[in-house]
């Protein structure tokens, strides 16, 4: 896997240079200072999981990361706190 000075990885990666014809989900943990994401394809397989930095370097990184796999048709987020009203 390649690494970026703004990446951590936090978890076991296939190759990233699959196939474009994968298809593939991103799901992130949102945090003040840091976003955990994990890439998944079509299947549920988990292909990496890596964390980045909440600021806008750390987004497009997060995105890239995500491509890198092949192409990205999904992502989904969970917020730290609740966002809709009670």
């Amino acid at each position: 896997m390649t690494s970026t000075s703004s990446m951590v990885q936090t978890g076991s990666a296939v190759e990233p240079a699959v196939s474009p014809a994968v298809e593939v989900t991103g799901g992130v943990d949102t945090h003040l200072d840091t976003h955990t994401v994990a890439a998944i394809d079509g299947a549920g397989r988990i292909l990496g999981s890596a964390q980045f930095p909440a600021d806008q370097a750390g987004y497009a990184g997060l995105l890239g990361w995500l491509r890198s796999f092949g192409t990205l048709v999904l992502v989904g987020s969970k917020a730290p706190v609740p966002t809709a009203p009670a």
